[in-house]
């Protein structure tokens, strides 16, 4: 005989309708139909051979707690685990065929290692298909890229070796027409820039990169540099927003590394003109990094692989649209550097945390590395991309290799073991439990989410406990939550996204309001309502 489900199941599993066996609900995690004597009816609904996850590059079921995934866990030493007490079900896109989307699903039965994180930071967990039941795991620092198209200003990798060219095609220009050498270079075999201190340097405006933004807010600048004088001041590499204000590093007359940091575009207010220990003299080539660790809330200055200086701070610069290498304008006038510069480097993640003594490297950067650069979901042809060779043309991509991979979670490491885990929202979706009590005026709520990206679809939504205010809001009714605007006017809540979680504002006058069905706007009374996020990721 037919049984007629409710089509609004939740996580929570309270959609039951009656079965000679027990209860049906609708597992909306894991979209499963279940009866409640713990016997499943059906499971997931796929294509033929497995070859369609509904919702792609995403893990579609799992170990949970309460319907929040919890199939990682921070394992052993600095290697995360994965658990499958449920098995791990993963859909991995891989663009179209002539049947629609073409993927594929691997389910692991039992749990694992994934692959061992670097130390001091924040890690990513990649999981790459490898056969319907088994799969392969990596970890990189570099924070995955969402969207249509490839923010080539993700990183930049400028290395001047006989060069103008940046390998992720960023659009440099050599100003000045400054030309380049191969005697006594910093890295064998290669060629630098050289620079007059007056008028040449390489400038990159206009681009639409934030560091600020990026994936943990952990980034890194640095290069070879050398001076021929030091008769002034030497700029070596800056980012900015406008007039004077962003990211400098300059080396002093004395010889000192100098370093300006900007939050607000205002002033100088992280760093103004702070030197290091380490005194730099001419005619030697050394590596200079500028990096903001995340996790130590710290800014560090390395010379040659050693830490020169610290700013603890937490505060963010401002995000950045012109880049410079061998000119620093931090006081309204230019800082050019007269010496020679090459492999600069901006990369959107702290490699050298916490201060720690590195070996410099012995290579130029190569993009195509392992970890080295942002990899991309593609939204428009659906596939996980990896650059995999440099661009050969100012404002043209890199070329991209793809895999079948998916980015499940992420773990922040410490010293020696992991801190913490976080295993990404099953099906790229998130429903909040319901709050009871409506929240105050001019205050935030907040969910956590767990879906990896900010590119994700907000709402809030109210749940009428109490009857109250109108004909619209009998006990039961849930509704998209409103707040006042102006006079008696109302307006979605404003929300916010971030990686990781979700927030949105009360309103200041009136928290929350409605349409009482006369036309009329009434406030909503705290005590008559739930409220909860629900968030969708948008690809």
């Amino acid at each position: 005989m037919g049984v007629l489900i409710p089509p609004n199941g939740t996580s929570s599993q309270n959609n039951a309708v009656a079965h000679p066996s027990g209860a049906i609900s609708v597992d909306t995690t894991a979209y499963n139909i279940r009866i409640h004597d713990g016997v499943t009816l059906g499971g997931h609904i796929v294509g033929s051979g497995g070859t369609s996850g509904g919702v792609r590059q995403t893990v579609l079921d799992g170990d949970s707690s309460s319907g929040v995934p919890s199939f990682l866990t921070t394992g052993s030493g600095l290697t995360p685990a994965y658990t499958a007490t449920v098995p791990l079900t993963t859909s991995y896109a891989n663009g179209f065929g002539t049947s629609g989307a073409s993927d594929v699903i691997s389910q692991l039965v039992s749990g694992g290692n994934t692959a061992a994180c670097s130390a001091n930071t924040l890690n990513y967990i990649l999981q790459t298909y490898a056969s319907s039941s088994t799969s392969t795991w990596s970890t990189t620092l570099a924070p995955p890229q969402y969207g249509t198209a490839y923010n080539k200003a993700g990183n930049v990798s400028l290395t001047l070796n006989n060069v103008s060219t940046d390998d992720f095609g960023n659009p440099w220009t050599n100003t000045g027409s400054a030309t380049f050498a191969n005697t006594t270079p910093a890295i064998a075999s290669t060629y630098y820039a050289v620079l007059n201190g007056s008028t040449q340097f390489f400038s990159y405006n206009g681009a639409a990169f934030s560091p600020s933004g990026f994936g943990n807010g952990g980034w890194a600048m640095r290069g070879w540099f050398k001076s021929s004088s030091l008769a002034a001041a030497n700029g070596l590499m800056c980012m900015l927003l406008s007039g004077p204000y962003g990211v400098g590093v300059t080396i002093s007359t004395s010889g000192k590394v100098t370093l300006y940091l900007s939050s607000a575009a205002a002033s100088y207010d992280i760093a103004n003109a702070t030197t290091g220990t380490a005194t730099l003299v001419t005619g030697t080539w050394y590596f200079i990094e500028l990096t903001f660790d995340a996790v130590a809330g710290k800014y560090f200055v390395y010379v040659n692989g050693v830490l020169d200086q610290t700013v603890s701070s937490a505060v963010k610069v401002c995000g950045m649209t012109q880049m410079y290498v061998g000119d620093v304008n931090v006081s309204g006038s230019d800082t050019r550097l007269t010496g020679n510069a090459q492999g600069f480097e901006f990369l959107p993640y702290c490699q050298h945390p916490a201060g720690t003594t590195y070996s410099v490297p012995v290579s130029l950067p190569n993009i195509a590395a392992a970890g080295y650069a942002s990899s991309w979901i593609d939204t428009v042809n659906y596939q996980w991309k990896t650059p995999s060779a440099a661009s050969v043309v100012s404002g043209n991509n890199p070329t991209f290799t793809a895999t079948q991979t998916v980015c499940v979670g992420e773990a922040t490491a410490g010293v020696s073991t992991i801190s913490s885990v976080i295993s990404y929202a099953f099906q790229g979706q998130y429903v909040q439990a319901w709050q009871n009590g409506l929240p105050s005026t001019a205050s935030t709520m907040t969910a956590a989410d767990n879906l990896g990206t900010s590119l994700k679809d907000v709402k809030v939504e109210l749940l009428c406990l109490t009857a109250d205010n109108g004909v619209y809001s009998t006990v039961g009714t849930i509704q998209d939550a409103y707040t006042a605007v102006g006079s008696g006017g109302f307006a979605p809540c404003l929300t916010y996204r971030y990686r990781n979680s979700s927030s949105a504002v009360t309103g200041g006058t009136a928290a929350f309001v409605t349409e009482n069905g006369s036309g009329a706007s009434v406030t909503l009374t705290s005590a008559n309502w739930a409220y909860r996020i629900r968030v969708r990721r948008a690809f």
